[in-house]
This record gives structure tokens, C-alpha cells and sequence, in this order.
């Protein structure tokens, strides 16, 4: 990776906060840290000519490595105190992001954020945009959506879903 793909990438990642606070700053609110920092990241892994370094990682990371979706939304990074725990954070805030922001899902990936904005009741907006009943069915959802999309690895199995 050369010194200006990673100056891109950059630019990417920081000029997505800086779009995404102003329209949160708009109802004088800000952003949740791990939707703020996955579409930041996100943004910046399409910001790659070939496959981007997270969208990777997403790929070959083991499923014991993320926390439970009750403990990581509630999570900020400044409570973690390793660098590996602080990347896996960033890596499943960018895999969240990637399965709310899935090509079919931008219309509800809008009103998901429009809902956030008004008020930050996840759950209740969770509902209101994707008919998840619960936090841990869309923790379901989105284990078999990782499992799916990366089937071609064979890292895993849709039968290894009771172990992720």
C-alpha cells in the first residue's frame, strides 16, 4: 500500500466524520461513537482501488474476537485497554456499518440514522428501520450475513453459527 493510497484513505476517513458530525450538529447532537466510527471507516475502506484492508480483516477475523452487540454498542473505545481490542471495536463497528449500509438497505440506513439523530433509543430504531424485534436478532442477522458473504474462505460454515 503505497503512501498516497494511505493518504486517501486518510483524507476518506476524517473528511466522513467531519460530513457525518455536521449533519448530527445540525439537531445540536452527536453521533454514536460506533456507527460515527464505522461509517468513517467503511467510507475509507471504499476509498481502495482493489479489496480494502477492513473489508479483509472482516473476512479472516475469528468470531471470538468480537464482543456481544448488547456490551458493544454501550462500548466506547476509550474503555478499551489494548490496541487489539481497539481494532477489533473498529472492525465490527466498520461489519455493522457494511450490513446496515448493504446495497439493498441505503433507504434504511438513511432513516435509521434520521431516526438515531431524533433520538438515540437503538432499539426502538433498530425496529423502525430493519423489523429487528431485539439487539441480539440483528446480532443473529449479522452473524450469518459475515458467514454468507464470506463463505468462499471457508473460514466458516452456516452450521458454525452456534459457535460465533
Amino acid at each position: 500500500m503505497g503512501n498516497m493510497e494511505k493518504l486517501k484513505a486518510t483524507l476518506v476517513h476524517e473528511l466522513t466524520h467531519l460530513y457525518f458530525e455536521s449533519y448530527f450538529s445540525e439537531k445540536f447532537k452527536s453521533p454514536p461513537q460506533w456507527l460515527n466510527e464505522g461509517l468513517a471507516v467503511y467510507m475509507e475502506d471504499l476509498s481502495y482501488d482493489k479489496e480494502g484492508p477492513w473489508k479483509k480483516a472482516l473476512r479472516y477475523t475469528m468470531p471470538e474476537k468480537y464482543l456481544k452487540f448488547e456490551s458493544f454498542f454501550k462500548t466506547t473505545i476509550d474503555e478499551l485497554e489494548s490496541s487489539e481490542k481497539i481494532s477489533n471495536w473498529y472492525l465490527q463497528a466498520y461489519g455493522i456499518v457494511a450490513y446496515l449500509y448493504r446495497p439493498n438497505k441505503r433507504l434504511a440506513f438513511k432513516n435509521f440514522c434520521e431516526l438515531i439523530r431524533e433520538k438515540p433509543d437503538l432499539q426502538k430504531n433498530l425496529w423502525e428501520a430493519y423489523r429487528f424485534n431485539t439487539i441480539s436478532d440483528m446480532e443473529i442477522e449479522w452473524k450469518k450475513w459475515i458467514i454468507q458473504s464470506f463463505q468462499e474462505t471457508d473460514k466458516f460454515q452456516l452450521k458454525d453459527l452456534e459457535n460465533f
